[in-house]
């Protein structure tokens, strides 16, 4: 695509990378490494660009946004209260080019520490050379000073880290992780320990000051590569609401192996509690891409599910938790935003959350958690709580669920996060 090409040209082609179909197209394995294998990396990153063009604006601080969902989420209010230009690229785009050229030796996913024959492999240089065709094509409308991504250490990204390493431009991890746990704390610690090899040389902005002292003490960066930030997505807890009607009973999915017997225990009991209160709505919140949406649609038309019992997957978090009476969930960091809620919290903990407790992100035997949050130790307890909650009106006690979400990350009444992201994308752009 030529850069002075019709304003037209520009919308067709942001409408397609735009289209959610097309977008998800990409990321399947044989079209990502038709791609790969028969344009290359020099192609590719041009293709690409041509893709990213439409979202460079000229005169506004743009940056090339390598995200996963998580962040997306982010993103999306640090675009809405500040003047960043964040330009849209899928971390798993890149990841299913980069398994064509990257060994299976080198694709060591989550808490890997990367040894020495993994740092000098030479299948990252083909990323990188992908990623100077991209960002040339880019800076033809406009500079792209900073680069972010929501990992320190994923595989996939480091041709990025390699890439902005060389001075192309500054790297920025606005980290996903978020560990307050101390047995999830220790684990990462014995990940890291003896791994001189890895060392993070971006710049991170981190939710909460725990998380800081956690990523100095692992991947050897100094005080003055982290900043604490707080969580964007977390500001839609400070635009004031008018209240509405709870009619919600909101229950948290994340299923996965090792909380699969847990969860489907937990929602058969959630199953009866719709029966027995039609008057509400009972809503179970999806993760988005995992096919929990799919699974969860088949189990209620098998055991003929009331009708007052239904999936979500695409739904605003805020309006929902505005909208429940009582919020149930598992290890997600959806729980600390049900803080800033008067709705009782319920995390059933009989299994594996009881006793893996870096599998948690609210530790059951936490007494000062426990006197704001219900921990089912048991089925039985689990059910008797919930209707409990159901039947009776909650007493939250609001400065102290204000203390425990600080404890998990940066929430200030008054500040955004957004607009401490946006500050310290400003300076990386200009230092």
């Amino acid at each position: 695509m030529n850069v002075h090409a019709p304003c037209g040209s520009t919308e067709k082609t942001k409408a397609l990378y735009g289209c959610p179909f097309f977008r998800k197209l990409l990321h399947v394995r044989p079209v990502a490494h038709g791609m790969a294998r028969l344009l290359g990396p020099r192609r590719c990153g041009r293709l690409i660009g041509r893709l990213l063009l439409p979202y460079v604006r000229p005169g506004k601080t743009n940056v090339l946004a390598v995200s996963r969902e998580l962040l997306s989420k982010d993103i999306e209010q640090v675009a809405a209260r500040t003047e960043i230009n964040f330009i849209p690229w899928r971390s798993g785009h890149l990841g299913r080019m980069m398994e064509v050229w990257t060994p299976k030796v080198c694709q060591t996913q989550t808490n890997f520490v990367p040894d020495e024959s993994y740092m000098n492999h030479p299948c990252w240089s083909h990323g990188v050379v992908l990623l100077k065709e991209l960002v040339s094509v880019l800076e033809k409308r406009s500079p792209i000073p900073v680069a972010m991504t929501a990992n320190i250490d994923y595989w996939q990204e480091e041709p990025l880290r390699r890439f902005c390493a060389e001075g192309r431009m500054k790297h920025l991890v606005l980290d996903r992780e978020n560990h307050v746990v101390k047995a999830y704390r220790d684990l990462m610690r014995s990940e890291h320990k003896g791994a001189p090899h890895f060392k993070f040389e971006g710049h991170a902005a981190v939710f909460g000051k725990g998380m800081k002292a956690l990523l100095m003490e692992t991947t050897g960066c100094t005080a003055e590569q982290v900043s604490v930030t707080g969580a964007p997505r977390m500001d839609v807890w400070l635009d004031e609401r008018p209240a509405v009607k709870k009619d919600r009973v909101t229950f948290l999915s994340f299923q996965t192996c090792l909380l699969e017997g847990m969860f489907d225990d937990a929602v058969e009991v959630y199953i009866e509690m719709a029966r027995t209160h039609p008057e509400l709505q009972f809503v179970i919140k999806c993760k988005e891409g995992r096919g929990d949406y799919g699974r969860m649609k088949t189990r209620f038309a098998k055991e003929n599910a009331p009708s007052n019992l239904r999936p979500e997957q695409h739904i605003n978090m805020r309006d929902l938790m505005d909208r429940s009476k009582v919020i149930i969930g598992f290890n997600t960091l959806s729980l600390v935003e049900a803080l800033r809620t008067d709705a009782p919290i319920i995390i059933p903990s009989w299994k594996v959350t009881a006793t893996d407790k870096d599998q948690v992100m609210m530790d059951p035997d936490d007494a000062e958690l426990g006197k704001e949050v219900l921990f089912s130790r048991s089925v039985e307890q689990f059910r008797t709580q919930l209707e409990n909650a159901l039947s009776t009106e909650p007493v939250v006690n609001r400065d102290a669920r204000l203390r425990l979400m600080n404890r998990y990350m940066m929430f200030t009444p008054g500040e955004t996060a957004s607009e401490r992201v946006a500050n310290l994308i400003k300076e990386l752009a200009e230092s």
